[in-house]
């Protein structure tokens, strides 16, 4: 029988979805999760598995999805995917990466993550958005008037066909590739012609491509444009042509991929008003400032892992900075993501906790930037912190901003894996209350509560795929005999899926963590 994936995948792309996922996540928006570490441990069977697989029988079911919180109010829809289509999507990205950058209109005009293959990540050249930033300036000098405009609910508006479209003119090398993703982002949707999912880094890849069109649509009308993902700003010398530009940039839209333009985000304004709406308003002169002082890092790039560098200030006035800055920000009608997001990844870097109180006080106003903030707190819990800032944390529970389901999702993650804080009655009634049960397995390994898997173990197959691998990964509480003789029949049988018994023997095995997606030589 052949292999038909073989044409389209390849070991090498499998291999870089794992270590860009092992390295980055599979998503933005939610906690790494074990299934990777369990796949990790059966790599070369599980990544002959996907190439010797239809894509289509691959897929496993539909991602997670859950509102995460606006700025300014509001939720947008997030994703995750099961593990092995995570795996294969980011493959798939992989695969038409180079051909996808080469396609692209130059940095100058389209700003947005300029794509590398080099390493283990996609984003090899940072976020774009100083040059961004810096060609608006140089235009805004040169011509009168400018057009800022977006693109309304971008990611879930994106029609497939058109996408595959995209990728065709791209590349169709391997043959066939962009009907292959098409089809994949199709099933994805269950079967719904529209919307990427929002969250997985191989999506921007996809939002990228797609507006290739429009970039050129653009620049052959002899215009001069700059774009950050959806975002235009569009300039000429007169307010007339940039409104003749608009009414054939809709159309264009409408017509080609039935997108449309944010009209709350849409206006014509003088070049020197611009600069002082967009750029030099004391609001983004502040923020400037305050990320030049506290040095924001790109996630993607730099690795503050092992500290910052030596050249960099020490963490006690790192820490009176980061304050400083947070006040400052919390003193906002609404939060700056950008500006949050260099402030708490940056006390990360230094490990100092000067921001702590002030993020628990304030979580929910700091809910749209959660996972960064978790991250933070979990990047510091020794002993010591996490004796001192329990019943903090404890408090947290009862804070408004725990009826946010992602809130609660990454409070739950974090007191999870912590032993100190699960022996706060609150903070374990809380995570045992969970809807989900990833978390209340994961507290239930760290308390060593064996009584949790016993009690549901026998229900099993009762349950949807996520918690079904949760009461697997918890059979490590159990005794070695009563581990075998639970799990072999069930690695046996018929009743498990694939990922599910992957899972089930590397907890047979003992659930080792240290396999290093690296050691493959990728």
């Amino acid at each position: 029988m052949s292999n038909p994936n073989k044409t389209i995948l390849s070991e090498s792309s499998l291999d870089f979805a794992l270590a860009h996922i092992s390295s980055y996540y599979d998503t933005d928006f939610f906690p790494r999760t074990e299934e990777f570490l369990a796949l990790s441990y059966h790599w070369e069977e599980v990544r002959n598995h996907i190439l010797e697989s239809d894509l289509d029988k691959v897929l496993s079911a539909a991602p997670i999805a859950e509102p995460w919180p606006k700025t300014k109010g509001g939720y947008r829809v997030v994703h995750r995917l099961e593990p092995l289509d995570s795996l294969v999507y980011t493959a798939l990205a992989k695969v038409v990466l180079p051909a996808v950058e080469k396609s692209r209109s130059s940095p100058e005009i389209a700003c947005s993550y300029r794509f590398t293959d080099e390493h283990d990540s996609f984003f090899g050249e940072g976020s774009g958005f100083e040059v961004f930033r810096d060609r608006c300036n140089a235009l805004a000098d040169a011509y009168g008037f400018v057009l800022s405009t977006d693109i309304s609910d971008f990611y879930n508006k994106i029609y497939l066909h058109r996408l595959q479209n995209a990728l065709q003119l791209a590349t169709d090398i391997p043959p066939g590739i962009s009907k292959r993703i098409e089809y994949f982002l199709t099933a994805l949707n269950t079967k719904a012609s529209q919307g990427i999912p929002v969250g997985p880094a191989a999506s921007i890849v996809m939002s990228e491509v797609t507006l290739n069109d429009v970039d050129k649509y653009l620049y052959s009308k002899g215009l001069e444009h700059v774009r950050y993902v959806d975002d235009f700003r569009i300039f000429a010398n007169t307010e007339a042509r940039l409104v003749e530009v608009l009414q054939g940039l809709t159309l264009y839209l409408h017509e080609n991929q039935r997108l449309s333009l944010n009209s709350e985000k849409t206006y014509i304004l003088p070049s020197e008003k611009f600069v002082i709406k967009e750029l030099n308003n004391q609001y983004t002169q502040e923020k400037l400032h305050l990320l030049d002082e506290i040095q924001g890092v790109d996630p993607y790039l730099v690795d503050y892992s092992e500290g910052p560098d030596e050249e960099d200030a020490q963490p006690e006035e790192a820490g009176e900075v980061l304050l400083n800055a947070l006040n400052k920000l919390l003193s906002y009608r609404t939060l700056d993501l950008g500006l949050i997001r260099a402030i708490v990844r940056r006390a990360k870097a230094y490990k100092v906790d000067s921001i702590v109180v002030p993020l628990l006080e304030r979580i929910e106003f700091v809910a749209p930037a959660i996972n960064d903030v978790v991250l933070y707190f979990d990047a510091l819990s020794t002993d010591d912190f996490l004796s001192m800032y329990s019943t903090r944390m404890a408090a947290a529970c009862d804070d408004p901003a725990s009826h946010i389901r992602v809130v609660r999702l990454w409070l739950e993650w974090y007191f999870s894996k912590h032993l100190t804080l699960l022996q706060v009655p609150r903070i374990r009634s809380f995570v045992f209350s969970s809807e989900r049960l990833r978390p209340q397995a994961q507290a239930a390994i760290t308390l060593k509560s064996e009584a949790w898997i016993k009690e549901r173990k026998t229900k099993l197959l009762h349950y949807a795929y996520w918690d079904r691998r949760s009461i697997i990964m918890a059979a490590s509480l159990l005794a070695k005999d009563e581990r075998e003789k639970w799990l072999l029949p069930l690695i046996k049988g018929d009743s498990l899926d694939i990922v599910e018994k992957w899972m089930a023997k590397w907890v047979m095995d003992g659930s080792p963590t240290d396999v290093d997606p690296f050691d493959f030589g990728f």
